[in-house]
């Protein structure tokens, strides 16, 4: 029989809603195997401890849901003696900034809505009045409306529990075209600027500002900008070269 070859990390990719799954996978693999209250074998958790997980997004959504305040958790709760929410709640805090965040990154472009929800609603709503001040040939694309509304229910049914939603780990942001490509790195320190989790001597990603299509592009060319700013990055890193 063959000899099954050593586990040294798991990298986990996706792009879009893809990305965002990504994330949950690993994040829920990585805590099931590296847990010391699981039911793994000493020996097992010694291995799994030795394996490196990495995630690698494209113009992901928010997937991470922390609904409490992380410098609060990190100050008052006890570690050693886990008997109250809150100390759960700093566990899960210390996993996921020594843990997960270091090896997480969410490569986005330009001025790709999708990065930007769920907690970003001034941003979602900048780009509903952008769309929705173009017209009806705009409104009635079919991705463009079902993009569309699909953020309106999130702006209006969801309330505040959205705005509990962030990346957890780096922001790579691109800028530019190809042989001229811009980047910058962002951490999402949360609509309330909870930044316990996070890289604090880089850009805070939340208050990048939305930036109006060109009003001169015809209908349909707006309707290709949207799609293309959310697959440009996977065009610009892995480029297919045409016979």
């Amino acid at each position: 029989s063959k000899e099954i070859p050593e586990i040294t990390r798991i990298i986990f990719c996706g792009h879009s809603l893809g990305g965002a799954i990504a994330e949950m996978g690993r994040l829920i693999l990585q805590a099931k195997l590296t847990n010391d209250n699981n039911l793994n074998s000493i020996k097992e958790k010694e291995t799994n401890k030795a394996i490196k997980f990495y995630t690698v997004a494209f113009s992901a959504q928010m997937s991470i849901y922390i609904p409490f305040n992380l410098d609060k958790v990190l100050s008052t709760s006890d570690l050693d003696h886990p008997e109250t929410e809150t100390d759960y709640r700093k566990a899960t805090v210390k996993f996921l900034r020594d843990e997960f965040a270091p090896n997480s990154f969410n490569i986005t472009y330009g001025t790709d809505i999708v990065p930007h929800a769920y907690s970003r609603t001034e941003y979602l709503n900048a780009f509903l009045e952008d769309i929705r001040n173009r017209g009806d040939n705009i409104i009635g694309n079919v991705e463009l409306k079902g993009s569309s509304s699909v953020f309106t229910h999130l702006l209006q049914k969801g309330g505040d529990e959205w705005t509990h939603f962030r990346h957890v780990g780096t922001v790579i942001h691109v800028e530019g075209e190809a042989g001229d490509i811009n980047s910058t790195e962002y951490v999402d320190k949360g609509s309330n600027e909870n930044s316990a989790i996070l890289n604090n001597s880089l850009k805070n990603f939340q208050p990048i500002h939305y930036v109006k299509i060109n009003e001169k592009l015809k209908d349909d060319e707006v309707i290709y900008h949207v799609k293309n700013e959310h697959t440009k990055i996977l065009s610009l890193l892995y480029p297919t070269n045409k016979a």
